[in-house]
């Protein structure tokens, strides 16, 4: 199988001998005498030996960096990498799209059909850090994404599917990515990677100051990333709360008819879940203060969220209004 990148067929075992020379370097270059790699690191050492004749895999390679603590991933990270970003046969997550630099959202990620290939996809395109909005199959997402990777780190932002998130949320979303943003690029998903995780991206873009009003994140969100952005009527009021916060000048309302849609629309079946009993915004001349800016709006009406809203546990509370 061939698993490094190559030039051409006849140089494929040249390669291959190459990088896996270079490997075996910087792993001894991380200890001090120059068999403790090797033996501290036996079971990729056996995986690569049997992948130089043919007979392992991406997932033979990367179950055997899975397993190793994350203290002993930090130390061989130079090497890590160097073996990782030499792999081939990487697979694009589903839908995934950037929406600025260093900043993308997809679908589901454990929906992929190969979980080792999208997540190695991820890493070679400098994404290190993945947030999940979608509760269910957090855990593989995690497993396949920080539990894998060297210098990866995953987070829930847990927000029931068809809901629009609070305020504090979105706060709390947006002061993570801004933590993360210095160690490699953030992806964000929910389940079709469009109305939650638009929302999201969009909050990102007013957070960041590259929008200043609500009608500005929609039509930028829907412009560089996906067309179907921001599905709910309540998820473009919740945006124009967080422009409210952030000291933004009032935001139109949803149902202005300048309002630009960037050739979108809102979900046809869905679309005004929650509106009727949502806060509003200063532009529509809804209320603004910490009491509104706690309230997420679902099908069954509003309720306050509740923190923690960001964390590291595939089991976090998920932001729901229930029936």
């Amino acid at each position: 199988m061939q698993w490094l990148v190559v030039a051409s067929n006849n140089q494929m075992e040249r390669n291959k001998m190459y990088v896996f020379n270079t490997f075996d370097q910087r792993v001894n270059v991380a200890n001090s005498s120059f068999n403790e790699g090797r033996s501290s690191l036996s079971p990729l050492y056996t995986v690569l030996r049997n992948a130089g004749t043919g007979q392992a895999s991406i997932a033979d390679i990367l179950g055997a960096i899975r397993p190793m603590s994350a203290t002993k991933k930090s130390k061989y990270r130079n090497a890590l990498n160097y073996l990782l970003i030499n792999l081939v046969g990487e697979m694009q997550p589903q839908n995934f799209s950037w929406m600025s630099p260093g900043i993308g959202g997809m679908s589901k990620f454990d929906s992929n059909p190969d979980l080792d290939k999208a997540g190695l996809w991820l890493y070679k395109k400098n994404v290190r850090t993945v947030i999940t909005i979608e509760s269910s199959g957090a855990a593989a997402t995690k497993n396949a994404t920080y539990g894998t990777f060297p210098d990866f780190k995953w987070f829930s932002c847990f927000l029931a599917d068809w809901h629009a998130p609070s305020v504090k949320q979105l706060v709390r979303y947006c002061e993570t990515v801004q933590e993360r943003y210095g160690y490699g690029a953030v992806a964000t998903h929910c389940w079709g990677g469009t109305g939650r995780t638009g929302c999201f991206l969009a909050a990102w873009s007013l957070f960041t100051r590259s929008s200043k009003t609500a009608q500005e994140a929609l039509k930028k969100v829907r412009r560089q990333y996906n067309t179907h952005s921001v599905e709910m009527k309540a998820q473009y009021n919740t945006l124009a709360r967080f422009s409210d916060h952030l000291g933004y000048a009032a935001s139109k309302t949803y149902d202005d008819i300048t309002l630009d849609h960037a050739g979108g629309h809102w979900h046809p079946a869905k679309q005004n879940y929650g509106i009727n009993q949502d806060p509003g915004h200063a532009g529509s001349g809804g209320g603004t203060g910490d009491a509104v800016f706690k309230k997420l709006v679902g099908q069954h009406g509003v309720a306050n969220s509740q923190s923690p809203y960001v964390t590291d546990s595939p089991t976090a509370h998920v932001q729901v209004v229930n029936a």
